[in-house]
This record gives structure tokens, sequence and C-alpha cells, in this order.
């Protein structure tokens, strides 16, 4: 679908959802400008726009005091929804839906192609020869998802620089000449190393740019980023250093209002000044950091090789490491197995860019099993008994994961065929199109060749795999790299695996039972992650509000099939959330629909969390109480003869959120939801498999779904797990409030109908904005969407709007 088609749809699917009455009308905002602050904390910025200037007695912040706070309608609880980074974010702000995209940093499963969302600066110099959308815009446009800037024809769109984009939005070469020109090489070095001063300039041509804009009827759509805030903070905990970059907002919001107040459609222009998180800081407390990667790459951690997208702190170096491929292994001298072949076969994978977070992406272990049994048998001096018993071993492993992989072999042999026909007719189209389409199209054809040499490789070694025979197997016909593909983790680790994680052969090498079968539990080194993980604690902590143990709980997704077993539920479970604080302290969240399709959640306490091989899932239901995961019990703001029954009960997420929002963790139960859940996301729920398109629309949802991380470490509070420099400042990624609690304000002129000093304590999250924004502007009069009657390439709009901006007819209750 063409980027006109996708706005097409979108208005279209605007239209037919009108049902509001004549009394319901809302005046229609002609023009939106929005600012987005990276990282701006609504409890911080409250405080200071509180606080007097004692020379002029006025805010010291006092542009924001002016037109948000007197003249516009502000948010007091709004929300992140899922984890509290800025890709994850920024994609539900900017389309309305829930996420695709899970982190900062993502990595294929299948293949280890990363998807490092933050790297602008790949982007600016791939975009000095040509337009190329941003890793998150191309994902968005693959699975056919509009960004709000969609529902405009691209004439009356100004944009700035920012995660979801599909060009340079003012450069060409001149622009972009123009840029590199205010920086010196080594600065932009410095920024893709560690980010600094690249996107403060981004950001600066572009609130240029907009500020141009305004005198132009014809745009109605405007937005900047402004980075200042989050960039700061995260190195800088004073308070003196937060007001200055407050007063550089501040400033923003100046420069634009008055420009907006200057403009041609001042009276219809409607602006928002909205963040895609806060940050969790504090003036007496430094953020002390801890390396996950000392911790996996030591012999304890598994030996790991690790992949991450920059070099640790201790690795800073000039090596030429092309931004295109942001890719950096980290070798482990501990390696009980691979050692001298990190390049070939890393083990883990790691995005610490969250902060206060970590996903954890590790090789299947079936994986390591199978390559540790190939080299023992390889050995010349392995005994007769040995052989037999690995020879066995290793076909057992094929034989319990066969289903899984013949499956997946059959669905790629049909998908990759139709890619490189799919590649090869738009190639042949080219010459009809315009240049700008031809620069376009030939990206996305360059996207399928590669997706399908990538994909074919992994293939290969799984066909490869799968063709074995143990009545004529011999172990020298092939090497690993024709059966254990390079670079490979395979599907996801069940939580049996990652209870019982092989990461090298036993001290004792491969040990035989009585009846001379393989001893599979002596014949391996195991970890358990959950206890490893969680038991870890430090030697050296100077600060007393600062815990000796950095992790605070461990969180991965479980088959909702083997929980509604173990419960006997009546209504199957969909999915559930694991959440592991220590073997006594637990939390599954449960999640399934409604009878009229609406998402249900529910928490229950459990201990001592177990699954067996056959997938079938052990536990102990727990008591509600203090300390448990999550401190659900304790912020739940109800009388506690009350609690119990609440608790105990099924209910959605607007519920939960408004029940949880001002509790330590906020929406944590709604934002592990989010985080582990994929079926309902995608716009195609059932694609056509019978013809190329609904084909490659199954392969984009797969590449989608192999993106999971098998588990993710949250950190306790003031700590973080940044390995490219540990931030002391101030961090986020959590589901702390403090890291949760964003910003959304807006004003506008005397025709767009926004209330005038009004304060919402009604809590929202990210989904809610889109359909706000779209109803004011006029293109939706109502927030009730029929799923059912949606066009093509739409989607309903799972948030409600935020209902305190909008007249409501007399005698109605809110």
């Amino acid at each position: 679908m063409t980027n006109r088609n996708l706005a097409i749809a979108l208005i279209l699917g605007f239209a037919y959802l009108a049902c509001a009455t004549a009394a319901n009308a809302v005046p229609a905002a002609e023009r939106v400008v929005i600012i987005k602050a990276d990282g701006l904390p609504f409890g911080i910025l409250d405080s200071f726009v509180q606080q007097r200037d004692p020379y002029t007695g006025k805010s010291v912040l006092p542009w924001i005091e002016h037109v948000f706070y007197r003249n516009g309608s502000r948010l007091a609880n709004f929300y992140t929804r899922g984890l509290s980074l800025s890709a994850q974010s920024w994609a539900m702000l900017d389309t309305g839906q829930h996420s695709i995209i899970k982190g900062n940093l993502e990595f294929d499963r299948l293949t280890l192609e990363s998807y490092d969302y933050l790297d602008m600066f790949s982007f600016v110099v791939r975009n000095s020869g040509r337009n190329t959308p941003t890793p998150g815009m191309q994902i968005l446009d693959e699975q056919e998802i509009p960004v709000l800037f969609d529902a405009y024809e691209p004439n009356e769109v100004s944009l700035g620089t920012q995660i979801y984009i599909r060009s340079l939005p003012i450069w060409g070469m001149k622009g972009l000449k123009r840029l590199l020109t205010l920086q010196n090489p080594k600065e932009w070095l410095d920024e893709w190393i560690i980010g600094l001063e690249g996107e403060r300039l981004l950001a600066e041509i572009s609130e240029r740019q907009l500020l141009t804009k305004l005198k132009d009827p014809a745009v109605h759509y405007l937005d900047v980023s402004i980075p200042v805030f989050d960039h700061m903070a995260h190195r800088n905990r004073e308070l003196e250093a937060q007001l200055n970059a407050l007063q550089q907002i501040d400033t923003v919001v100046k420069d634009i209002w008055t420009a907006i107040e200057e403009s041609p459609l001042a009276s219809r222009t409607l602006m928002i000044l909205v963040s895609d998180h806060g940050i969790n800081t504090d003036p007496e407390v430094y953020s002390q950091g801890y390396s996950l990667i000392d911790l996996f790459g030591g012999a304890a951690g598994g030996g790991h090789h690790i992949v991450t997208n920059r070099p640790p702190l201790s690795e800073y170096s000039l090596k030429s490491l092309s931004p295109a491929v942001p890719e950096v292994t980290t070798v482990s001298r501990d390696s009980y197995y691979l050692k001298g072949q990190a390049a070939e076969y890393p083990t883990l994978a790691l995005d610490a860019d969250g902060n206060e977070r970590s996903s954890v992406y590790l090789r299947h272990s079936d994986l390591n099993v199978l390559q540790i049994l190939w080299e023992q048998l390889r050995r010349k001096d392995i005994a007769p008994d040995l052989r037999r018993a690995a020879t066995a071993a290793f076909f057992e492993v094929i034989n319990r994961n066969r289903p899984t992989w013949e499956k997946l072999r059959s669905e790629l042999e049909q998908e990759l065929p139709a890619l490189r026909r799919s590649a090869r007719s738009v190639a042949a189209s080219l010459k009809s199109k315009t240049q700008e389409e031809r620069k376009r199209l030939s990206i996305k054809i360059e996207s399928m060749n590669l997706d399908e040499q990538k994909y074919g490789t992994y293939l290969q070694s799984l066909v490869n795999l799968l063709a074995l025979d143990p009545e004529h197997f011999d172990v020298a016909q092939y090497s690993i790299e024709e059966l254990v593909p390079k670079k490979s983790f395979g599907q996801l680790n069940s939580v049996h695996d990652l209870q019982n994680y092989v990461v090298g052969i036993g001290k004792n090498g491969l040990v035989l039972n009585e009846d001379g079968s393989l001893d599979a539990v002596n014949s391996f080194v195991r970890i358990n992650y959950f206890t490893f993980v969680k038991d870890v604690r430090v030697q050296n902590n100077v600060q007393r509000e600062v815990s000796s143990k950095p992790v605070d709980f461990i969180a991965t997704s479980i088959s909702g099939a083997a929980i509604t077993a173990a419960l006997s539920a009546d209504v199957p479970i969909e999915r559930a959330v694991w959440v592991y604080q220590d073997v006594g302290s637990q939390a599954l969240i449960l999640i399934r629909h409604d009878s009229q399709n609406r998402p249900q959640l529910r928490c229950m306490p459990v201990r001592n969390l177990r699954q067996d091989s056959d997938g079938e899932v052990h536990f102990i239901p727990g008591a509600w109480a203090e300390g448990l995961p999550l401190a659900t019990w304790e912020s739940l703001p109800l009388p506690l003869d009350q609690r119990e029954a609440w608790l105990d009960e099924w209910h959605s997420d607007v519920e939960w959120l408004e029940m949880l929002h001002a509790g330590k963790y906020s929406n944590a139960i709604v934002g592990l939801a989010e985080q582990f859940t994929f079926d309902h996301i995608f716009v195609n729920q059932e694609p056509d498999n019978t013809d190329d398109q609904g084909l490659i629309v199954r392969f984009r949802q797969r590449k989608r779904e192999v993106a999971q991380a098998d588990f993710i470490i949250f950190a306790k509070d003031h700590w973080n797990f940044n390995f490219r420099a540990f931030n002391p400042g101030g961090n986020h990624g959590s589901f702390l409030r403090e890291s949760t609690h964003a910003t959304l304000m807006f004003a506008g002129g005397t025709e767009t109908g926004i209330p005038r000093g009004l304060r919402i304590d009604r809590p929202y999250d990210n989904l809610s904005l889109m359909p706000t924004v779209l109803t004011l502007a006029g293109r939706i009069q109502s927030d009730v969407f029929n799923r059912k009657s949606r066009p093509t390439g739409t989607a309903a709009f799972p948030g409600p709007i935020i209902r305190e901006l909008f007249p409501l007819p007399a005698g109605t209750v809110q």
C-alpha cells in the first residue's frame, strides 16, 4: 500500500466512524502543531511551573505556564503504556495502536539482524544520497500501520527529524551539508557512539523549518522533536541543570506560540506538548550502573559471546565499525565450548538501551546441546558406547523440535519464493514510476532481497538438519554451520529451557545412565537464569538509598494454554506473563478477551512456578499481601477488606490504569501485558496464504514475532544497565511511576474549543493521543469504533479519546 493509499484509507475510515450528533459537535482545529519533548516528566515540569522567579514574580517557565496552564489544558496523569522507552512509546503515540516494536533495539532471532531504532546518526548518513525510512518507520510501513501525519496530504505536512519518518524532512544535499558543518567529525563520531549533540542540532534546524512553514496556510500538520531534557537528565541530577533544560523547552514553546499567533490560521491552530516517557531521577542519589555484559560473559553466567549495538564502556575505540550495521560482539574468555568462535556463534544478545531494564536474547538451549554433541561426536577418541548414546541424544533433540521446525520450514519454503517474485514484480514496474517513487521502491526491493538471502541461509540449515537420518548418520558428512547456522538463535526458549539452560559440557564430559543412555542432567552445565540473575549482589554499594541487589524482577511470556490447563480455567487464557521476584514471590498476569472481544487482564500471586520439559506448568497459588511483585496490594486505593475481591476479578486495561496509576509501579500490569502480546496488533489478522501478498504478510508478521526477547530484567530503583555509559543522572525504561509519568498538554486558538486553565486528573495513556488529536482536528467525531466494518489498512483505535477536552450537552454526566 502506498503512502497516499494509506492516507486515503485512514481518512475514509474516519469518515464512516462519524456518529456524533449536532449537539455533540466540536470545533475543528484546521492546523495541528506538536512539540515532541523526549523524556519530559510531568511531575518535574509541574513543580518548576509552580516555582516563581524572585525578580519577575512570574513562573520560571513563563511561556509553558501562559500557553498551557492559563490558556490550555494539561493532563496530570498521562502515562507511557508499556516500557518507558522512546521507540516503543512513540510508536503508540504516532499510530494510536498497540506497538509492534517492543524496545529501542531488537534482534531477529533467526538471522540476528538488528533493529536499532534510535540510531539517528546512521539515518542521516544513509539519507545523504537517497531517501530512506528510519528502521521504525520501515516496520510500520511493512505492517501497513498509518501514522498521524498520514491523515494529511504530503504537501500539508512539515516534519522534524524523529524515530518514525520516511526521509530527512527538509534537507536534500544542501541541507545535509549545512547540518554536517555545524559539528566537526569527532563530535559526529561521539554522537554515534554515546549520543551527544547531533540530535540537538537536528532539533534546532527542524524548529527553524517549522517556524517558516507556519507562515504557509496550506500546511496543516507540523511537528518538531526536542531531545534536550532526556539527554541532560541522563547525565546530570542537579536541579539547576533540569531548570536549564526546561527553560530551553520553554523558549521553543514561546517561539512557536508567538509564530502561531502571527500566522494566518492562528484561531484554528491546535498546539500540543507531549513526551514519550518520564525519567527516574533524584538530586540526592547517583544512578548506579551494573554490567550485564560482565555478568553473562563470565563463567557463572554462561560464558556467552554477547552481541550488542555499541561497544561497552571499557572498549571505546576508533575501530572502523559500519554505522549501517551497529553490531558489536563482546568475546567471553570463559566460553565453555565456543572459544575463538565469537564472530560465528554468539549465544546472547543484549538490549541495554532502556537503562532501567534490559531485554535478553539467548540462543535456543537445544541448539547449544546439538553443537556440544556434534563436537563430541567428531572426536576420534570417543568410546563406542558414548558415541551411540550421544548420537541417540542428538536425534532426540531434533525429534522433539521437529514439529516446530517442520512447520517453519514449510512456511518459509512458501514465503521466500513469494518474496522473490514480489521483488521482481516491483523492479519491473520502476520504469513507469517517478524518480521519488523509484527511490522508495528500490529500498523496498533491497530489503526484500536481503530478507530472502538471510532467511534462505537459515532455511537451508533447517532443511539439512531435518533431513538427517539416524540409520545412515555420518558426522563427517557435514560441517556444523550447515546444520546449526552462524549468527542464529532459533526459536524462543520456554520457561523450562530458561530454568535448565545448557551452556556447556559437564566437568566430567558426557556421562551415561545405567541403561547406556546419555545422562542429560550430569552431561551438561545448566543454569536457572531466574534464580541466577535475581541473586546478583554487589559488594561496594556506598549509597544507603540504593539496594545492594541491582535486579528488581524478571518478566517473560509463558504459554496461555499451559496456564489454562494448570488453572482448569473455563475460558481459555490466551497469553500469560510470569513475573519472578524470587522463588516464593511471583505473579502471573493473565490475558484473555471477553464475549465482545474486549481485552481483559487479571493478576494472581503464585509461588514456585516451574515448567516440565513437556510444557506442563506447576505452581502454588499465593495469597495477596505486601511485598509481592509490582507492589499491587499496597498500591490499590481501596479499603483492605475490598482489595482481595477486586484483585481476584478480571478487569479491562482502562480499569487497571485507573486503579493503580498512582502506585509505585504505575501501569505495570497493563504494560507487561502490552510488552508480551503480539496477536492483536496486526492489521491483517488472518493473511490469505493462497497468494503472494498473503504469504508476504505472514512473513512480515513472523519477522515481528521472532524479534522477541526471552526475558526482560528490570533494575531496582536508581540502578541502570546502560552499558555504554552508566548514566549518573537518571534513567527510564521500567514501570516505576517516575519513569512512566509523561507530559501531555493542549492549547489552541479561539476556534479550536480547547478549555482554558483545565487540569485533567483522570489517567490516560499513549493510545489516547492519536484519536483525540484527529477528533479535535475534525476528522473523526467519536471514540466508538466498529472493527468489523473498518476498511483495509486501518484499525479501530483501542484507546479512548480524552473526553474532558470536548464540550458536553447540557445535563450530561461525564
